[in-house]
């Protein structure tokens, strides 16, 4: 980094002294420390993701800011924010940071380590069967890794993934999202987006529902997934009907679950989230032209890195718990 993060901070050569930045060894450890204080923006929320104290916290990035020669961040009653110097060392942090853990992960894949922590990142259609099979029959075959799970949308999968983040992502992205040429995908299983509301909606009572007749109801719509609402939106539109009036964003499948049994709220999201509650009878699928979609669903991988032994291992057992999930639902759907 030094000579980069030298050239880059230094407004000019003319500087004084004491604004010069020293080129230095820079522990990794205190840019984890500083990337999670920017993320979080208060020192104990990033101490308690850190799993630091906040007194530990403040020492490291102060021995950073000392190391560095520069002030780094600007201390307020709400928070910290990064000075001109804080943000060109936030770009080569991300960096380095990341190119720390792939290289752990590999040199660990190398040496064949038997013990260690699995990353695995999910979108949220395999939480509710997939992913339960997944983790015990993985559990059973490698008992000295432990697992990390992360549920969140393709696109910050991805990038997690390429940061070092995560091992391995199992999702079905839009077929909007462009995926790096990095990433390594397989496909696995495919799935449908459809309109998911409770059993007794009062749209129910129509032998056949059409745009025209939701509008009038609320929606909720997943914060994190704009592409999905913009499809919706798009479907109105084409169709020459005016847009739903009213609308709730919600990044999570609990909120939006309550809100569906509890008003005549709708929601489009894939036929695998809400399973059970739908086999339960407790929410209807409904297949309305122009909301019904289909997505592939891929296991991504780094193509550059050598994979843990245990993510080896996990790769089999993800291809073979999707094939007898989504075929199980497959034929329960069309038979």
């Amino acid at each position: 980094m030094l000579a980069q993060l030298w050239h880059a901070v230094s407004l000019s050569y003319q500087q004084p002294k004491s604004h010069r930045v020293q080129p230095t060894a820079v522990n990794l450890k205190r840019l984890e420390y500083f990337l999670a204080l920017l993320e979080c923006g208060r020192f104990t929320v990033a101490a308690e993701q850190c799993c630091v104290s906040q007194q530990g916290l403040s020492k490291a990035i102060a021995k950073l800011e000392k190391e560095l020669g520069v002030k780094l961040l600007d201390r307020n009653a709400y928070g910290v924010k990064p000075t001109i110097y804080g943000e060109v060392l936030a770009r080569h942090a991300r960096i380095m940071v990341a190119a720390g853990r792939i290289a752990g992960a590999e040199l660990m894949a190398v040496r064949g380590a038997k013990y260690g922590m699995v990353r695995i990142g999910v979108g949220p259609t395999l939480e509710p069967q997939a992913l339960p099979r997944i983790l015990r029959q993985f559990m059973a075959r490698r008992r000295g890794y432990g697992i990390r799970i992360v549920t969140d949308v393709s696109r910050e999968l991805y990038t997690r993934l390429l940061a070092g983040d995560l091992d391995v992502v199992v999702s079905a992205p839009p077929s909007t999202l462009e995926i790096d040429a990095e990433l390594q995908i397989e496909k696995v299983f495919e799935e449908r987006d459809l309109l998911h509301m409770r059993a007794g909606h009062p749209v129910l009572v129509k032998p056949r529902i059409a745009l025209a007749d939701l509008a009038q109801y609320p929606w909720v719509a997943d914060d994190k997934n704009a592409d999905r609402w913009l499809t919706i939106c798009d479907a109105f539109a084409s169709a020459n009907e005016s847009l739903p009036s009213q609308l709730v964003r919600a990044n999570s499948i609990g909120a939006a679950l309550g809100m569906l049994l509890e008003l005549d709220a709708m929601v489009v999201c894939s036929e695998h989230v809400y399973i059970r509650e739908v086999e339960l009878g407790q929410l209807r699928r409904v297949e309305v032209p122009g909301l019904v979609s289909r997505r592939v669903g891929y296991i991504a991988s780094r193509r550059s890195i050598t994979l843990l032994p245990s993510v080896g291992v996990l790769m089999p057992i993800i291809r073979q718990v999707c094939r007898e999930v989504y075929a199980t639902q497959d034929a329960t759907r069309t038979g």
